[in-house]
């Protein structure tokens, strides 16, 4: 997509980029607001240091059904508001320390069938205000109990269909 493809559509609030062949995330304009952002079901492999520096306004970002293997440290650094983060069905394994310090509004994660063996590859903190962690279909191998005191008390991990 060429970057000023939605240039014009200052009013634009959800884009659906679903069941595509996008190989990596299209630059947009940061004159369009868009809140609400699906690029499922493309083939998208990894997430690279400021992917959404010009979408501040996401509030939901879906990005379930890709080839995700790898997320850098910087991906999600501008959004701030971002409420929701899907990345289910991708082949990720680990998440780097501090990915999601930025990430001071999300509330629901879902890393549904991925290939994460254990809850410490997650890299997450009690800092994040998460309500809601979805984790069925992974290959966990095993659950320490002190990992628990590092996530927010509220908390529910969904680890069962």
């Amino acid at each position: 997509l060429h970057p000023k493809t939605f240039a014009n559509l200052q009013y634009l609030k959800t884009l659906d980029l679903s069941n595509n062949k996008l190989e990596e995330f299209p630059q947009i304009s940061n004159k369009i607001e868009v809140n609400v952002l699906y690029i499922n079901h493309n083939n998208i492999k990894k997430i690279i240091s400021y992917n959404f520096v010009q979408m501040p306004k996401l509030t939901k970002l879906l990005m379930g059904k890709n080839q995700i293997d790898e997320i850098h440290v910087d991906a999600f650094v501008s959004l701030s508001i971002l409420e929701e983060l899907d990345l289910s069905t991708n082949m990720l394994s680990s998440l780097p320390e501090g990915w999601a310090e930025s990430l001071v509004s999300l509330k629901y994660l879902n890393l549904s069938n991925n290939k994460f063996t254990s809850l410490e590859y997650l890299s997450l903190t009690s800092a994040l205000p998460i309500m809601e962690i979805y984790l069925m279909m992974n290959p966990l191998e095993y659950l320490n109990v002190r990992y628990f005191e590092d996530l927010p008390q509220n908390l529910t991990i969904h680890l069962i269909n």
